[in-house]
């Protein structure tokens, strides 16, 4: 059961302090409404209809700066994962040089409220290849995605895809109608979670990766 603290009521006014922790205690998820209103924005933007299943953790993305830079480039995933995930720093040096030359790249960190536990990277145009399709010169790419291994197999990896379409959807370098992104054919695991997302592979290659599309 979910409990807005901001209609929690009381007949004694002076017990209203401790009604959060009351009902916490009785199992409930307490939450302001600006957070749950946020969330339900999300999930509209998303087209998303399961809102049955409200998970009220909030993902939010801020911008990399001095004070966040080296604890972002020291996340990592597990070391299985390490072979189809780019370092962090490789990731911020390839926006870098994209923005240099005129491109469009913004990398974020994402965090669970104020705890880092990812890294998020958007573009739109090319990403830095010789040969690059109508597809990739005209549309969003998902072009980085991670969530530090202490974090992973809590959800954020689904929030963070809702939040970076919600993100996406409010066109930061100009209208367009896709979002792609690729994974290696070895990597299993990002193929099924993007494929029960919503994306679909399109035949497209980006180099030796696996390019999938969704529909904005």
């Amino acid at each position: 059961m979910h409990v807005l603290s901001d209609c929690i009521t009381s007949y004694d006014k002076k017990k209203l302090p401790e009604m959060p922790d009351y009902y916490e205690s009785k199992g409930c998820s307490v939450q302001t409404l600006d957070e749950t209103m946020q969330f339900l924005l999300l999930t509209k933007l998303n087209g998303n209809r399961s809102c049955n299943r409200i998970n009220l953790t909030m993902i939010n993305f801020k911008e990399i700066t001095n004070a966040n830079i080296w604890k972002v480039c020291t996340l990592e995933p597990f070391e299985e994962q390490k072979d189809f995930v780019a370092e962090n720093i490789q990731s911020l040096a390839e926006a870098y040089a994209t923005r240099n030359e005129g491109g469009n790249a913004l990398p974020l960190a994402v965090y669970n409220d104020e705890t880092l536990v990812g890294f998020i990277m958007i573009g739109k145009g090319t990403v830095g290849n010789e040969k690059e399709s109508e597809l990739i010169k005209k549309n969003y790419s998902l072009w980085r995605l991670m969530i530090d291994k202490k974090y992973q197999g809590k959800g954020f990896g689904r929030q963070t895809l809702d939040a970076a379409m919600a993100l996406i959807r409010t066109y930061p370098f100009g209208k367009a109608d896709k979002v792609w992104l690729s994974y290696e054919p070895e990597n299993v695991r990002a193929r099924e979670i993007y494929r029960k997302y919503g994306f679909v592979e399109n035949g497209e290659m980006c180099g030796n990766e696996i390019i999938a599309v969704y529909d904005l």
